[in-house]
């Protein structure tokens, strides 16, 4: 059975900072240009709100792009 003594108390100031993360997909499936338009601007709009880039996926043939924002949380 657990004691009271047992448990250990947390310094704030080595806890780990979580990450938030966000998942934005766009797609067009008549024009490539577009997409790359739609992923401009996700990616100037998610900056803007803080969002760091983690990661950029597009598809075989160009009609969609999925990216990954992360954001700390304090």
């Amino acid at each position: 059975m657990l004691k009271f003594e047992d448990f250990k108390t947390i310094d704030l100031q080595t806890t780990k900072i979580m990450k938030k993360y966000k998942v934005i997909i766009c797609s067009d499936w008549w024009s490539r240009e577009k997409v790359g338009k739609k992923t401009e601007d996700a990616l100037n709009r998610y900056s803007l709100e803080g969002w760091e880039v983690d990661s950029i996926k597009d598809t075989f043939w160009g009609y969609s792009t999925m990216i990954v924002f992360k954001k700390t949380i304090d």
